[in-house]
């Protein structure tokens, strides 16, 4: 039986610790990866549509102006309402595209009860969706002033992280 040293502790403690982050990590990326492996990359796919207000909404010139976030959601999504206050505070300060797929006309009423600002487009069969290659709600999409596409997420994000993510676009 041999005794260790509290360094030698200390050293297995942390290697066991720095093992779990990082099969953690692998993991994590991998199931990111899986989540978005359909979805656009490179140019953004096009969007030009009249939102619920009837005005026109271009990304190409959105983009233009700064990084967009371009959010597919759905009234049904019980993610995306989780997710919604985050959407909405970063649209108060940031140019944001709301894309309603397969919602039913419901949109409308949906939009208003929940006093949604942004442009909210209708997507009712689903084509933008598939054009963008989204399979699950929410997939928010950060678009740089380019017209690329710079993050994806699918899921719930927290406003911090989409404010990073538009920053770092903006960059």
């Amino acid at each position: 039986m041999s005794i260790r040293t509290p360094r030698e502790r200390a050293r297995k403690a942390w290697k066991s610790w720095a093992t779990e982050v990082g099969l953690a990590v692998v993991v994590l990326a991998g199931f990111h990866f899986w989540q978005t492996r359909h979805a656009v990359s490179g140019a953004a796919p096009a969007l030009d549509a009249l939102s619920l207000d009837g005005e026109r909404v271009s990304l190409q010139s959105l983009a233009a102006k700064g990084p967009v976030l371009v959010d597919f959601w759905a009234t049904w999504c019980s993610v995306c309402k989780a997710e919604e206050g985050n959407i909405a505070a970063v649209a108060k300060d940031h140019q944001v595209v709301a894309v309603a797929t397969n919602s039913g006309n419901t949109v409308r009423a949906y939009a208003q009860a929940h006093h949604m600002t942004m442009p909210v487009v209708e997507d009712p069969g689903g084509a933008l969706a598939r054009a963008w290659g989204v399979n699950a709600f929410p997939t928010s999409f950060i678009i740089g002033r380019d017209g690329r596409v710079r993050f994806v997420e699918v899921g719930y994000t927290t406003e911090i992280g989409l404010l990073a993510r538009l920053w770092w676009a903006g960059r």
